[in-house]
């Protein structure tokens, strides 16, 4: 399953690709940007998906199989790694810390100080350019006042540092916590509530309306106490069902997998909703139904 998903994922991509370079076709399969942060006009691969952040979600959960398989070559490593690379997201950094603890373990470097600066450093990076954007000069271009908020910039040596959306949704998610807690705004009631918000000032009125792009303080904002004691749970139970592991089964390549899924899905709800990628709860029904599952059988997976 999990490698014809992988295909389903790169072969669309590509395709929208090679479409764009041979034909200049801009398809559903690809993401045309103009005034990309730090990159100018790119082309984001995106597939099937709904969104190249969606498509990278996809192929990261598969490179972390594929590194773990000794069933497939480095040729399909290197081809989902480029697919990977072209969606042009933030989500290859957490994959990167990801495969560094990975590589802390196996080369026997790991202890709780180093897993801990790495697991630091992942998140530092995946979060602070991901909420800030630097520039050399002032003003934005009309392209990017959808993505960083003028209003509220600063100077610091020289430079111009802009909050970007990412940043403005968590502030206000932080506000409704503060406001609305322990009710919460409701199910999916956070995007149509940014409306009021902008009206009283505590959401920039140039920046797009989004989901609050947090698993964690998203949730909140929405279901109050509710959703924390929701996460609390979800979490202690995945965390119970990866200490419960057959001892036949740790260090075994399907033990592996999950472990760094995890984590990874973790790191990466700290600036995304991942709740609504699908394809994550497959990973957790997985998680939940290993003691249901023959020793013998995974072993060989």
């Amino acid at each position: 399953m999990m490698i014809a998903m992988l295909f389903g994922a790169i072969i669309p991509a590509l395709f929208g690709l090679f479409m764009y370079l041979l034909f200049d076709e801009v398809s559903l399969l690809i993401r045309v940007w103009k005034s990309y942060p730090y990159f100018g006009n790119v082309v984001r691969l995106s597939g099937l998906t709904m969104t190249p952040g969606y498509l990278s979600s996809v192929l990261s959960i598969g490179m972390i199989y594929l590194i773990n398989s000794k069933k497939w070559n480095y040729l399909v490593i290197i081809v989902t790694l480029f697919v990977l690379i072209m969606t042009l997201s933030k989500n290859l950094v957490p994959l990167i810390g990801v495969f560094g603890i990975y590589f802390l373990v196996k080369t026997r470097m790991d202890n709780l100080f180093t897993g801990s600066i790495v697991l630091l450093l992942t998140i530092l990076a995946f979060s602070l350019p991901t909420m800030f954007v630097v520039k050399s000069q002032e003003g934005i271009s009309f392209e990017e006042k959808h993505l960083l908020n003028d209003e509220d910039s600063f100077q610091y040596r020289g430079y111009t540092i802009y909050p970007t959306s990412y940043y403005e949704l968590k502030m206000t998610a932080t506000t409704v916590i503060k406001r609305r807690f322990p009710r919460g705004l409701g199910p999916a009631q956070f995007l149509p509530g940014l409306d009021q918000l902008k009206n009283e000032g505590l959401f920039a009125k140039d920046i797009e309306p989004h989901v609050p792009h947090d698993t964690y303080i998203g949730t909140i904002a929405e279901y109050g106490i509710f959703g924390l004691i929701a996460i609390l749970i979800l979490t202690i139970g995945v965390m119970r069902n990866i200490i419960g592991i057959h001892p036949d089964l740790v260090g075994t390549p399907v033990y592996t997998f999950l472990i760094l899924s995890v984590l990874y899905i973790m790191i990466q709800s700290i600036m995304v909703d991942t709740q609504h990628l699908r394809h994550y709860w497959l990973i957790l029904i997985f998680l939940n139904t290993l003691p249901l599952i023959r020793v013998e059988l995974l072993q060989k997976v």
